[in-house]
């Protein structure tokens, strides 16, 4: 079916269900949910708006099926279906970084088709071409922004569109919870070297209120550290959506210790890479990278923390933003015992960065083991067997050197 509206099926919670709908034309819609007994409701879509939905009352065991009937034509537009005869918790998929700048890496393809659950960790998608494109038009031909703000916008919802159509049966086949980076608005650097202009900060808002409009009202509250809880695995995920590291302060501000220690797994997602960096030569030289230092002891005394309460907790911090599968175990120096692991997902569409950093660990009290580095595309997929946690990576093996070179080329030109 063609699609005619573009949904995110959001945050789940309290037997209810958050959908985004994004549409190009205008719809009155009988929306049709069928769970053992039929109930129909009157929707209204509005195009070029964001269209937000919330079902409830939905129970567990059930299978949700829902259309999206045309009023006038009586014609099913779109079909949903929601799956919750089992924990959706059982099949969780941590990806980050969805540009379409360069080749198309078909990684999304590995996803199985089982209703579940995804976290985004950032870079949802790529809004850059379009907000440069714009920026240096107003700057070069002195155009009045207000003249062409209709316009921006609309290829800016145009562009979430496309975005959300090309990976619609996973946006709709699994509940989505979106932490949002950068890319979403404008790559970090360029905003540092042109967040001074007025013009610049003009469309700024603009691209921000979007983001904020379709991808932070996926869920129910705005919570800057929320807290997943899934009671039947015993793991809880920590979603941070700040842009910062959880320091000190913001370990006791949220009270985290609180919200996680009765949970055996213990799940963080960052945005970003949580390990320390020195560039390598060739990006040092390209991009002149610096070293990234993050020491990140307070979380990992809070971590110790755990381990002397309930030594069979398993930590695990999954970060975005690094286009490579990367790996380490913290271990307690002392006593040399395992705290933690780090893992980067990789990147799920995004060219893989043949010039990454070479991470380490930044720390006096615990040092890293086990170090591993993949140069794949991939995202990490998350399930249980006889009670156990499996965390694995998910790598597509299709991409190689060469082909990852053209891409970075390919991704470099349209950027320049």
């Amino acid at each position: 079916m063609k699609c005619k509206i573009s949904c995110i099926l959001g945050e789940y919670k309290d037997n209810k269900v958050k959908i985004i709908i994004l549409s190009k034309k205008s719809y009155d819609i009988i929306l049709d949910i069928n769970a053992n007994k039929t109930k129909e409701r009157f929707f209204s879509i509005e195009k070029y708006k964001v269209n937000n939905l919330v079902i409830e009352n939905m129970k567990d065991k059930n299978i949700y099926h829902i259309k999206f009937i045309n009023y006038k034509t009586n014609k099913t537009i779109k079909k949903i279906n929601i799956n919750l005869e089992e924990n959706p918790f059982n099949r969780v998929k941590i990806v980050n970084c969805d540009s379409n700048f360069g080749l198309e890496t078909n990684t999304w393809n590995l996803i199985n088709n089982k209703f579940g659950v995804i976290f985004h960790l950032g870079d949802f998608l790529y809004n850059d071409l379009i907000f440069r494109k714009h920026y240096d038009n107003i700057i070069k031909n002195n155009i009045n922004y207000d003249s062409i703000k209709q316009t921006i916008y609309e290829e800016l919802y145009d562009n979430y569109i496309e975005c959300i159509n090309r990976k619609q049966n996973y946006l709709e086949n699994n509940f989505n919870y979106i932490i949002t980076d950068d890319h979403e608005t404008i790559d970090n650097n360029y905003y540092d070297n042109n967040k001074h202009n007025t013009h610049f900060i003009t469309i700024y808002k603009l691209f921000k209120e979007m983001e904020i409009k379709i991808l932070h009202n996926t869920r129910f509250e705005n919570n800057k550290i929320d807290f997943i809880n899934d009671h039947t695995n015993k793991t809880v995920y920590v979603l941070n959506y700040k842009n910062k590291w959880l320091n000190n302060d913001i370990i006791n501000k949220y009270n985290i210790y609180d919200n996680i220690k009765e949970f055996k797994n213990i799940i963080f997602l960052e945005r970003k890479c949580f390990s320390s960096s020195r560039p390598t030569l060739l990006s040092s030289i390209i991009f002149q990278e610096k070293e990234i230092n993050i020491n990140n002891d307070n979380l990992y005394k809070l971590f110790n923390k755990l381990y002397y309460n309930k030594k069979d907790v398993n930590i695990n911090i999954l970060s975005g933003d690094y286009h490579i599968i990367s790996n380490m175990d913290i271990y307690n120096k002392k006593f040399d015992y395992k705290i933690c692991s780090l893992k980067n997902v990789g990147a799920i569409n995004t060219c893989v960065d043949i010039f990454s950093s070479n991470l380490f660990l930044d720390s006096k009290d615990y040092v890293s083991k086990n170090e591993e580095i993949k140069y794949r595309n991939g995202f990490i997929y998350i399930n249980y067997k006889n009670d156990k946690i499996n965390i694995k990576n998910i790598m597509n093996t299709k991409t190689n050197l060469i082909y990852n070179i053209i891409n970075n080329i390919i991704t470099a030109v349209k950027l320049v």
